[in-house]
Protein backbone atom coordinates (compact mmCIF):
# COMPACT_ATOMS: atom_id res chain seq x y z
CA UNK A 1 0.00 0.00 0.00
CA UNK A 2 2.93 2.62 1.17
CA UNK A 3 4.60 1.88 -2.42
CA UNK A 4 1.42 2.70 -4.33
CA UNK A 5 0.53 5.43 -2.46
CA UNK A 6 4.50 7.02 -2.64
CA UNK A 7 4.22 6.04 -6.75
CA UNK A 8 0.93 7.61 -7.20
CA UNK A 9 2.13 11.19 -5.44
CA UNK A 10 5.67 11.15 -6.83
CA UNK A 11 3.41 11.74 -10.64
CA UNK A 12 1.26 14.09 -9.49
CA UNK A 13 4.78 16.36 -8.29
CA UNK A 14 5.98 15.53 -11.78
CA UNK A 15 2.97 16.66 -13.27
CA UNK A 16 3.09 19.73 -11.05
CA UNK A 17 6.08 20.42 -12.46
CA UNK A 18 5.26 20.16 -16.25
CA UNK A 19 6.58 16.43 -16.74
CA UNK A 20 3.45 14.84 -18.98
CA UNK A 21 2.09 11.93 -18.64
CA UNK A 22 2.82 9.22 -21.82
CA UNK A 23 1.94 5.39 -21.32
CA UNK A 24 4.36 4.39 -18.13
CA UNK A 25 6.60 7.15 -18.52
CA UNK A 26 6.96 10.70 -17.08
CA UNK A 27 8.42 13.26 -19.70
CA UNK A 28 9.38 16.51 -19.77
CA UNK A 29 11.72 19.00 -22.38
CA UNK A 30 14.41 20.99 -20.65
CA UNK A 31 17.36 22.84 -22.13
CA UNK A 32 18.94 20.68 -24.66
CA UNK A 33 17.35 17.13 -23.27
CA UNK A 34 14.31 15.29 -23.00
CA UNK A 35 14.02 13.21 -19.47
CA UNK A 36 12.07 10.25 -18.75
CA UNK A 37 10.58 9.65 -15.37
CA UNK A 38 9.37 5.35 -15.01
CA UNK A 39 8.44 4.17 -11.41
CA UNK A 40 8.72 0.37 -10.73
CA UNK A 41 6.98 -1.07 -8.35
CA UNK A 42 5.94 -5.10 -7.79
CA UNK A 43 7.29 -5.88 -10.29
CA UNK A 44 7.12 -9.74 -10.15
CA UNK A 45 10.59 -10.83 -11.49
CA UNK A 46 14.02 -9.67 -12.31
CA UNK A 47 13.79 -10.33 -15.59
CA UNK A 48 10.36 -8.51 -16.59
CA UNK A 49 11.77 -5.10 -15.08
CA UNK A 50 14.83 -5.77 -17.17
CA UNK A 51 13.12 -6.45 -20.15
CA UNK A 52 10.94 -3.22 -19.57
CA UNK A 53 14.05 -1.28 -19.55
CA UNK A 54 15.49 -2.40 -22.57
CA UNK A 55 12.53 -2.32 -24.71
CA UNK A 56 11.78 1.54 -23.31
CA UNK A 57 16.02 1.92 -24.29
CA UNK A 58 15.42 0.22 -27.69
CA UNK A 59 12.48 2.43 -28.79
CA UNK A 60 14.41 5.45 -27.50
CA UNK A 61 17.30 4.93 -29.49
CA UNK A 62 14.77 3.77 -32.58
CA UNK A 63 13.34 7.30 -32.29
CA UNK A 64 15.90 9.52 -31.41
CA UNK A 65 16.84 11.49 -34.23
CA UNK A 66 12.67 12.02 -35.10
CA UNK A 67 12.42 14.26 -31.25
CA UNK A 68 14.99 17.12 -32.12
CA UNK A 69 16.93 16.78 -29.17
CA UNK A 70 20.29 16.35 -27.92
CA UNK A 71 19.75 13.82 -25.33
CA UNK A 72 17.68 11.65 -23.86
CA UNK A 73 17.60 10.78 -20.12
CA UNK A 74 15.60 7.90 -18.36
CA UNK A 75 15.24 7.87 -14.86
CA UNK A 76 14.67 4.69 -13.72
CA UNK A 77 13.27 4.79 -9.83
CA UNK A 78 12.61 1.14 -8.38
CA UNK A 79 10.57 1.30 -5.35
CA UNK A 80 12.21 -1.86 -2.97
CA UNK A 81 13.07 -4.01 -5.43
CA UNK A 82 15.55 -7.14 -4.84
CA UNK A 83 19.49 -6.82 -4.51
CA UNK A 84 19.73 -9.23 -7.26
CA UNK A 85 17.99 -6.51 -9.70
CA UNK A 86 19.78 -3.95 -8.13
CA UNK A 87 22.93 -5.66 -9.08
CA UNK A 88 22.26 -6.90 -11.97
CA UNK A 89 21.53 -2.59 -13.10
CA UNK A 90 24.92 -1.68 -11.03
CA UNK A 91 26.47 -3.78 -13.66
CA UNK A 92 24.83 -2.05 -16.39
CA UNK A 93 25.26 1.60 -15.42
CA UNK A 94 27.31 3.61 -17.15
CA UNK A 95 29.61 6.65 -16.47
CA UNK A 96 27.50 10.11 -17.39
CA UNK A 97 28.82 11.11 -20.81
CA UNK A 98 27.27 12.33 -23.81
CA UNK A 99 25.24 9.87 -24.67
CA UNK A 100 22.29 10.21 -27.14
CA UNK A 101 20.53 7.77 -24.96
CA UNK A 102 21.16 7.73 -20.63
CA UNK A 103 19.98 5.38 -18.70
CA UNK A 104 20.00 6.38 -14.81
CA UNK A 105 18.82 3.76 -11.82
CA UNK A 106 17.82 4.57 -8.53
CA UNK A 107 16.83 2.37 -5.65
CA UNK A 108 14.32 3.10 -2.93
CA UNK A 109 14.41 1.45 -0.14
CA UNK A 110 11.57 1.56 2.46
CA UNK A 111 10.93 0.14 5.75
CA UNK A 112 8.58 1.13 9.03
CA UNK A 113 10.56 4.15 10.18
CA UNK A 114 13.55 4.64 7.31
CA UNK A 115 14.02 4.87 3.73
CA UNK A 116 17.34 4.98 1.53
CA UNK A 117 17.94 6.53 -2.31
CA UNK A 118 20.63 4.29 -4.17
CA UNK A 119 22.20 4.48 -7.29
CA UNK A 120 25.75 3.63 -9.14
CA UNK A 121 28.81 5.52 -7.67
CA UNK A 122 29.28 6.36 -11.30
CA UNK A 123 25.50 7.89 -12.30
CA UNK A 124 24.19 10.95 -10.94
CA UNK A 125 21.97 11.35 -7.40
CA UNK A 126 20.46 14.24 -8.75
CA UNK A 127 18.54 14.99 -12.21
CA UNK A 128 16.18 18.03 -12.72
CA UNK A 129 15.49 17.73 -8.18
CA UNK A 130 13.53 15.16 -8.85
CA UNK A 131 15.07 12.76 -6.09
CA UNK A 132 14.48 16.05 -3.73
CA UNK A 133 10.96 15.33 -4.63
CA UNK A 134 10.69 12.05 -3.66
CA UNK A 135 12.21 12.69 -0.25
CA UNK A 136 9.73 15.58 -0.01
CA UNK A 137 6.79 12.95 -0.38
CA UNK A 138 8.73 10.75 1.79
CA UNK A 139 9.44 13.25 4.82
CA UNK A 140 5.83 15.06 4.12
CA UNK A 141 3.64 12.21 3.28
CA UNK A 142 5.17 9.58 5.69
CA UNK A 143 7.27 11.35 8.55
CA UNK A 144 9.86 9.53 7.20
CA UNK A 145 13.73 10.31 8.09
CA UNK A 146 16.11 9.04 5.62
CA UNK A 147 20.24 8.42 5.93
CA UNK A 148 21.25 11.34 5.26
CA UNK A 149 24.54 11.55 3.00
CA UNK A 150 26.24 14.30 0.53
CA UNK A 151 24.77 14.34 -2.76
CA UNK A 152 26.22 15.75 -5.95
CA UNK A 153 23.46 18.25 -8.36
CA UNK A 154 24.13 18.06 -12.23
CA UNK A 155 24.20 21.25 -13.01
CA UNK A 156 25.15 21.21 -16.82
CA UNK A 157 24.51 18.33 -19.33
CA UNK A 158 25.95 19.59 -22.29
CA UNK A 159 29.98 19.87 -21.74
CA UNK A 160 30.74 21.23 -25.37
CA UNK A 161 32.16 24.09 -23.67
CA UNK A 162 35.09 22.14 -22.07
CA UNK A 163 35.60 20.93 -25.86
CA UNK A 164 35.75 24.64 -26.98
CA UNK A 165 38.41 25.52 -24.48
CA UNK A 166 40.30 22.50 -25.71
CA UNK A 167 39.58 23.66 -29.53
CA UNK A 168 40.88 27.50 -28.53
CA UNK A 169 44.34 26.03 -27.08
CA UNK A 170 44.93 23.89 -30.16
CA UNK A 171 44.12 26.63 -32.56
CA UNK A 172 46.54 28.94 -30.91
CA UNK A 173 48.85 26.07 -31.00
CA UNK A 174 48.56 25.95 -34.40
CA UNK A 175 48.93 29.61 -34.78
CA UNK A 176 52.14 29.60 -33.20
CA UNK A 177 53.24 26.66 -36.01
CA UNK A 178 52.34 28.38 -38.74
CA UNK A 179 54.01 32.27 -37.27
CA UNK A 180 57.53 30.46 -36.23
CA UNK A 181 57.23 28.29 -34.07
CA UNK A 182 55.75 26.97 -30.33
CA UNK A 183 59.16 26.09 -29.00
CA UNK A 184 60.65 29.41 -30.18
CA UNK A 185 60.74 31.91 -27.46
CA UNK A 186 60.19 35.25 -28.96
CA UNK A 187 57.16 33.48 -31.28
CA UNK A 188 55.80 32.73 -27.43
CA UNK A 189 56.44 35.81 -26.22
CA UNK A 190 55.10 37.92 -29.13
CA UNK A 191 51.69 35.71 -28.94
CA UNK A 192 51.54 36.38 -25.41
CA UNK A 193 53.93 33.97 -23.21
CA UNK A 194 54.27 35.77 -19.18
CA UNK A 195 57.82 36.45 -17.59
CA UNK A 196 58.06 38.41 -14.62
CA UNK A 197 59.84 41.56 -16.08
CA UNK A 198 57.27 42.50 -18.43
CA UNK A 199 54.51 41.62 -16.73
CA UNK A 200 55.62 43.76 -13.45
CA UNK A 201 57.77 46.30 -14.60
CA UNK A 202 56.40 46.71 -18.22
CA UNK A 203 53.02 46.26 -17.25
CA UNK A 204 51.93 43.94 -19.54
CA UNK A 205 49.15 42.46 -17.14
CA UNK A 206 46.97 40.86 -20.58
CA UNK A 207 50.11 38.21 -20.21
CA UNK A 208 48.49 36.95 -16.96
CA UNK A 209 45.32 36.00 -19.48
CA UNK A 210 46.94 34.76 -22.79
CA UNK A 211 49.57 32.51 -21.63
CA UNK A 212 46.77 30.60 -20.58
CA UNK A 213 46.50 29.26 -24.25
CA UNK A 214 50.24 28.91 -25.38
CA UNK A 215 51.79 25.89 -25.30
CA UNK A 216 55.37 24.82 -25.82
CA UNK A 217 55.21 21.81 -27.97
CA UNK A 218 53.03 19.14 -29.44
CA UNK A 219 53.79 17.01 -26.03
CA UNK A 220 52.75 20.00 -23.77
CA UNK A 221 49.35 20.84 -25.91
CA UNK A 222 48.99 16.83 -25.68
CA UNK A 223 49.31 16.44 -22.00
CA UNK A 224 46.80 19.47 -21.23
CA UNK A 225 44.75 18.87 -23.72
CA UNK A 226 43.40 15.54 -22.07
CA UNK A 227 43.51 17.24 -18.50
CA UNK A 228 40.94 19.56 -20.18
CA UNK A 229 39.40 16.49 -21.58
CA UNK A 230 39.59 15.01 -17.73
CA UNK A 231 39.04 17.02 -15.63
CA UNK A 232 36.84 19.79 -17.51
CA UNK A 233 34.41 18.09 -18.26
CA UNK A 234 33.60 16.74 -14.72
CA UNK A 235 33.95 19.90 -13.47
CA UNK A 236 31.76 21.97 -15.72
CA UNK A 237 28.73 19.29 -15.16
CA UNK A 238 28.74 19.97 -11.74
CA UNK A 239 29.75 23.80 -11.89
CA UNK A 240 27.76 25.19 -14.27
CA UNK A 241 29.11 26.97 -16.79
CA UNK A 242 29.73 30.17 -15.32
CA UNK A 243 31.73 28.94 -11.87
CA UNK A 244 33.23 26.41 -14.59
CA UNK A 245 35.03 29.56 -16.33
CA UNK A 246 35.53 31.50 -13.02
CA UNK A 247 37.64 28.69 -11.59
CA UNK A 248 39.53 27.97 -14.82
CA UNK A 249 40.36 31.49 -15.74
CA UNK A 250 41.11 32.54 -11.84
CA UNK A 251 43.10 29.17 -11.66
CA UNK A 252 45.36 30.34 -14.62
CA UNK A 253 45.91 33.88 -13.61
CA UNK A 254 46.77 32.85 -10.25
CA UNK A 255 48.73 30.83 -11.03
CA UNK A 256 50.67 32.78 -14.03
CA UNK A 257 51.02 35.68 -11.04
CA UNK A 258 52.72 32.71 -8.63
CA UNK A 259 55.05 31.94 -11.50
CA UNK A 260 56.54 35.08 -12.12
CA UNK A 261 56.52 35.78 -8.29
CA UNK A 262 59.04 32.89 -7.80
CA UNK A 263 60.56 32.92 -11.26
CA UNK A 264 61.83 35.06 -14.01
CA UNK A 265 61.42 32.75 -16.90
CA UNK A 266 59.23 32.39 -19.66
CA UNK A 267 55.73 30.81 -18.82
CA UNK A 268 53.17 29.53 -21.15
CA UNK A 269 50.77 27.05 -20.71
CA UNK A 270 47.13 25.71 -19.37
CA UNK A 271 48.27 23.87 -16.60
CA UNK A 272 47.23 26.91 -13.90
CA UNK A 273 43.57 26.63 -15.49
CA UNK A 274 43.24 22.90 -15.25
CA UNK A 275 45.35 22.28 -12.15
CA UNK A 276 42.59 24.71 -10.66
CA UNK A 277 40.01 22.01 -12.47
CA UNK A 278 41.74 19.29 -10.27
CA UNK A 279 41.21 21.18 -7.39
CA UNK A 280 37.72 21.87 -8.17
CA UNK A 281 37.25 18.03 -8.92
CA UNK A 282 39.12 17.17 -5.93
CA UNK A 283 36.90 19.10 -3.58
CA UNK A 284 33.35 17.58 -4.37
CA UNK A 285 34.96 14.16 -5.01
CA UNK A 286 36.30 14.55 -1.44
CA UNK A 287 33.52 16.40 -0.13
CA UNK A 288 30.90 13.75 -1.50
CA UNK A 289 32.51 10.85 -0.47
CA UNK A 290 32.51 9.06 -3.82
CA UNK A 291 33.67 9.00 -7.37
CA UNK A 292 32.65 12.01 -10.05
CA UNK A 293 31.99 9.97 -12.70
CA UNK A 294 33.97 7.04 -12.04
CA UNK A 295 36.90 8.91 -10.62
CA UNK A 296 37.72 8.12 -7.21
CA UNK A 297 39.28 11.01 -4.96
CA UNK A 298 41.87 9.10 -4.34
CA UNK A 299 43.12 8.58 -7.88
CA UNK A 300 42.66 12.59 -8.14
CA UNK A 301 44.75 12.84 -4.83
CA UNK A 302 47.07 10.44 -6.54
CA UNK A 303 47.54 12.68 -9.45
CA UNK A 304 48.27 15.82 -7.42
CA UNK A 305 51.15 14.04 -6.11
CA UNK A 306 52.75 12.47 -8.94
CA UNK A 307 52.32 15.67 -11.05
CA UNK A 308 53.19 18.03 -8.50
CA UNK A 309 56.59 15.64 -7.91
CA UNK A 310 57.28 15.61 -11.47
CA UNK A 311 57.18 19.54 -11.68
CA UNK A 312 59.69 19.23 -8.88
CA UNK A 313 62.14 16.76 -10.23
CA UNK A 314 61.79 17.65 -14.27
CA UNK A 315 63.49 20.77 -16.01
CA UNK A 316 61.50 23.73 -17.49
CA UNK A 317 57.93 22.97 -15.76
CA UNK A 318 56.26 25.99 -14.37
CA UNK A 319 55.53 23.80 -10.85
CA UNK A 320 54.22 27.07 -9.27
CA UNK A 321 51.64 27.97 -11.40
CA UNK A 322 50.19 24.61 -11.29
CA UNK A 323 50.73 24.90 -7.24
CA UNK A 324 49.12 28.21 -7.72
CA UNK A 325 46.38 27.00 -10.08
CA UNK A 326 45.66 24.11 -7.62
CA UNK A 327 44.84 25.87 -4.20
CA UNK A 328 43.29 28.58 -6.23
CA UNK A 329 40.89 26.17 -7.88
CA UNK A 330 40.28 24.25 -4.75
CA UNK A 331 39.23 27.10 -2.63
CA UNK A 332 37.34 29.15 -5.01
CA UNK A 333 35.63 26.28 -5.59
CA UNK A 334 34.63 26.09 -1.83
CA UNK A 335 33.69 29.28 -2.04
CA UNK A 336 30.98 28.79 -4.89
CA UNK A 337 29.57 26.40 -2.62
CA UNK A 338 29.13 27.53 0.51
CA UNK A 339 28.33 31.40 -0.06
CA UNK A 340 27.16 31.61 -3.42
CA UNK A 341 25.97 28.29 -5.31
CA UNK A 342 25.67 25.35 -3.00
CA UNK A 343 27.35 22.43 -5.28
CA UNK A 344 26.36 20.13 -2.41
CA UNK A 345 23.26 19.26 -0.32
CA UNK A 346 22.27 17.03 2.53
CA UNK A 347 19.72 14.89 0.62
CA UNK A 348 19.06 11.21 0.84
Amino acid sequence: MMNSEFCSRMGEILQEQDFYLESDAYGKRHGVGIYFVRIFDEIESESEALNLIESFEINMNETFHRMDTKNVYIVNIFVNQSDELKNKLYEKSKAFEMQEVYGVYWFLCMNEDRYEIEQSDIQPSEILNIRENMRIVLDEQYGFTSKKRKILSLREEDTSLAYMMLAANVMVFALLELNGSSTDIQTLLRFGAVQSTLVLEYSQFYRLFTAMFLHYGFTHILSNGIGIYIFGTRALKYLGKMNFLLVYFASGIAGNLLHIGFSGAVGVGASGGIYGLIGAVFYLGSKYKKSIDGLPDYVMLLYIIVGVGIGFIMPNIGNFAHIGGLITGYFVTVIIDRFFHPILGNNS
